[in-house]
């Protein structure tokens, strides 16, 4: 194994590293972005049901 094999090689395992970490983000920002629909749709639930029963007084 010469040197340009061995630089070759700890490129791509820094490579390797790198995709996991942006996969991790990806995943997270995802998960964020569900978590915040669900809290939306939560909110928005208890507008609602607040105004019918006003409405209906």
């Amino acid at each position: 194994m010469n040197i340009d094999e061995r630089y070759r090689a700890a490129e791509d395992e820094a490579q390797l590293e790198y995709i996991k970490q942006w996969r991790e983000r990806k995943r997270k920002k995802e998960d964020r972005r569900k978590g915040y629909w669900m809290k939306a749709v939560w909110h928005l639930r208890m507008f609602f049901d607040m105004l019918f029963k006003f409405i209906k007084g």
